[in-house]
């Protein structure tokens, strides 16, 4: 797996293109759970409309097979630059970009991690498909649910009871289901994975480009005839 081994110069949006370059990686499949996670952590109209194409069908039951339905799909390529499009949007609004990668970084860190906490979270499965069975199973709610939807997609308002219904009802039955060992070892694999591919931008890296990103700032702002 290549690695980034050079220092960064502190260019402008280099820390956006080394995270976007570990969490888009196509060596395995983790680019796709791992663009979703870092799309929900940007957010943005411009994300909630589109979901990634890695060549398969999503596995049917899961929220993403629901939502496919109605979303734009797009390839790798494509998904990775409306992403880096919505974070350097951020950075120019006055964001730190050495502030926003860090915090994104660890954000998927974090959630990786306890993903592959499996006893918390079947817990939390058990709790979400509860809540996914209840909503399939109440005219109001599932009225909210779709109104939800519609937000990011205007495309789900089309969907009716029935359709919404049997989309939870399907999410409830496969989140609820228990992490097989296998599964559990995957998780835990993903994660290290991850921590390997993100020290692209470690808390050196980090360090390293703003201290340049400053010495850039104050040699721009040095008079001509200072030395």
């Amino acid at each position: 797996m290549a690695r980034l081994t050079n220092d960064p110069k502190g260019d402008d949006g280099e820390l956006v293109a080394r995270l976007l370059g570990a969490v888009f990686s196509p060596e395995d499949r983790d680019w796709i759970d791992l663009g979703i996670f870092l799309a929900h952590a940007v957010g943005g109209d411009e994300l909630d409309r589109v979901m990634p194409d890695d060549g398969r069908d999503p596995v049917p039951g899961t929220m993403g097979a629901v939502m496919r339905k109605t979303a734009e799909v797009v390839s790798r390529d494509e998904y990775s630059r409306r992403v880096a499009s919505r974070i350097l949007s951020l950075v120019r609004s006055g964001v730190r970009e050495d502030f926003l990668v860090r915090a994104l970084r660890d954000e998927l860190t974090a959630t990786l991690q306890h993903m592959a906490q499996t006893e918390g979270g079947s817990l939390r499965r058990e709790t979400d498909a509860a809540s996914m069975q209840e909503t399939a199973n109440d005219p109001g709610a599932i009225a909210s649910f779709r109104r939800s939807l519609a937000k990011r997609d205007p495309e789900a308002a089309k969907l009716n009871d029935e359709e919404i219904a049997k989309g939870l009802q399907e999410a409830a039955a496969y989140i609820g289901k228990p992490v097989s060992n296998e599964q559990e070892q995957e998780m835990w694999a993903r994660s290290t994975r991850w921590n390997e591919r993100a020290q692209a931008v470690s808390d050196r890296v980090i360090a390293i480009w703003h201290d340049r990103k400053m010495a850039h700032l104050l040699e721009s702002a040095r008079l001509p005839w200072e030395p």
